[in-house]
């Protein structure tokens, strides 16, 4: 920039120098041109120092500004042309000298550049020193007639030496350039050979092929580059099948995108690779040229997030045992009952048969359908705790009604709740649409739920402690769980969903359940909410979407 503005000035002053050679003299005029003269020495010799990364001295500043400061009181008090312009080719002529002289001392003006380059600088810099005596002034005999025959040459050899000087300029900046540009080769090579993450350049024409890809291949994948380039079929067999459509998803519809592939390492172990791809457009055509891109070896983080995953499924199915807990009491009376009935009335029967007494054939059937049914009822109930506790990874999203679930819920909980002295009513729309769910989930959202409402009436002192569950149909299908318990106070509504938050600080709990309860209800579609309702407890809503499908599967389907 420094160069361009300093030949900018050089080629303003020749105007301003023609302009007063032929048009009118006027002293200003050459003064413009001595001042222009100054500026491009200045900005030369600045251009030079910024070139080899060297600071300016300030002295050459204040020289620039003596000598502007001479030329206008030479035009103000009328000093021959020679006095005006003795000064600036004094100036010119140090500038070219010690520029010429900085270049050759410089390691960053290199090859056939540097010489000419230098050379021609002291040539123009002694050229420009002989300037004010070039002519037959008699003060300068007999020197002045010896060099006066250089006149008639001067513009010529000005011409020359700015030439020499500008073509020096040039192959110097063009091998600054070259030496940069190599510089920064380096550098990337260095930076793509080192890195552990593999640098990849995707050629897509003429046709589909591996450019580029660093040596990190081999750290990640086990083959050299050699094994990889021009063979990309056999590569791609590499990759996990069901990971292939990826791969021909992206060569055929190239984007920018993070993508994840499994390939197979040349030791036969799986490696789990991320892809971050970028296309390359053509600037005419703007048609994708290729695709680059850097790819990193993720499978420890893979097994990290796996091991991750088990854990919570661990702390997931802990939470789920412990909210069978809380029911073992009730689930143990609930199944006493039919027991006790079915040994009743096996236990009559054979008092009967003992007795040999006869006994009516109605009587008998009427006792096998008692039998048949208490056994029914202990089936249910088992089905019921069984599809609680176990997890089925393959279990599909159908069509319940949210009602069956709330019974069979509330069929499983009822002596529990009864033992708390806790009164539960259900308030149910019939013929209420359908939902599209995982039928043991959603009987575990609706057990968590119904469990907190009853730990939380367990802390209040009232006659009267009730659950309601009530369903209705809006936008969506909702469900309301309602006690009259403490409440929710306003510190901890926005932690309740939080992992490992519990309010009861005092019981078996590790606060997971809400946590898991929210996890559901989202990856149903749905919502949930907690707030205070008028009888001074807390209102549970939730919303689910509504199926468009009419057959409802029974929840006793398991």
């Amino acid at each position: 920039m420094l160069w361009a503005i300093s030949w900018l000035s050089y080629s303003l002053s020749y105007v301003f120098a023609f302009w007063y050679a032929t048009q009118m003299r006027i002293d200003n005029l050459i003064a413009i041109n001595q001042i222009l003269l100054l500026m491009s020495g200045l900005y030369l010799l600045s251009g030079t120092y910024e070139f080899i990364s060297i600071k300016l001295r300030s002295w050459w500043w204040y020289t620039t500004v003596a000598g502007a400061i001479w030329i206008v009181l030479a035009v103000n008090y009328g000093l021959s042309i020679r006095m005006l312009t003795t000064p600036t080719y004094l100036f010119l002529g140090g500038v070219y000298l010690w520029t010429g002289r900085v270049i050759f001392y410089s390691n960053t003006f290199r090859g056939l550049g540097k010489y000419l380059t230098g050379l021609s600088f002291v040539f123009w810099g002694i050229y420009k020193l002989t300037l004010p005596f070039l002519g037959q002034e008699s003060w300068l005999a007999p020197w002045g007639y010896l060099i006066s025959w250089l006149a008639p040459w001067g513009f010529l050899i000005s011409i020359i030496m700015t030439f020499s000087v500008a073509i020096g300029i040039l192959l110097a900046f063009f091998n600054r350039i070259s030496q940069d540009l190599q510089r920064s080769e380096e550098r990337f090579r260095l930076l793509a050979e080192n890195a552990h993450d593999m640098i990849y350049r995707l050629s897509m024409q003429p046709k589909k092929s591996i450019e580029y890809i660093s040596p990190a291949v081999n750290l990640i994948l086990g083959y050299s580059i050699r094994e990889i380039i021009g063979n990309e079929k056999n590569m791609i067999k590499r990759v996990y099948r069901d990971d292939r459509k990826l791969i021909f998803r992206l060569l055929s519809h190239p984007e920018t995108r993070t993508s994840i592939l499994r390939w197979k390492h040349k030791d036969g172990n799986q490696v789990w690779i991320e892809y971050n791809s970028v296309p390359i457009y053509d600037a005419k055509t703007n048609q994708i040229i290729a695709i680059e891109g850097i790819a990193r070896d993720i499978t420890e983080r893979k097994f990290a997030e796996q091991a991750l995953q088990k854990s919570r499924e661990k702390l997931v199915a802990a939470e789920r045992m412990a909210s069978l807990g809380t029911m073992a009491a009730g689930i143990a009376h609930e199944i006493n009952q039919p027991l006790n009935s079915l040994k009743v009335t096996a236990d009559s029967m054979l008092y009967l048969y003992k007795r040999e007494r006869l006994i009516e054939m109605d009587e008998v059937m009427s006792s096998f359908i008692d039998i048949s049914n208490q056994a029914k009822r202990i089936d249910l109930i088992i089905k019921n705790m069984r599809s609680l506790v176990r997890q089925n990874k393959d279990d599909n999203y159908e069509l319940y009604s949210i009602n069956s679930v709330i019974k069979s819920c509330v069929e499983m909980l009822s002596a529990r709740l009864h033992s708390h002295n806790i009164n539960i009513n259900m308030d149910l729309q019939e013929n209420l649409p359908c939902v599209e769910a995982k039928i043991v989930q959603l009987e575990e959202v609706v057990i968590n739920l119904i469990v907190n409402a009853m730990q939380a009436l367990d802390k209040v002192d009232r006659n009267s402690k009730k659950i309601i569950c009530k369903t209705y149909s809006e936008e969506a299908v909702c469900l309301d769980i309602i006690d009259n318990g403490p409440g929710v106070s306003d510190d901890i509504k926005d932690k309740l969903f939080d992992p490992f938050f519990t309010s009861k600080l005092h019981e078996d709990n590790m606060g997971l359940g809400l946590c898991i309860v929210d996890n559901i209800v989202k990856s149903h579609g749905g919502t949930i909410e907690f707030f205070n309702n008028e009888m001074g407890g807390t209102t549970v809503k939730l919303r689910f979407p509504k199926s468009n499908g009419l057959i409802e599967r029974s929840v006793l389907q398991i």
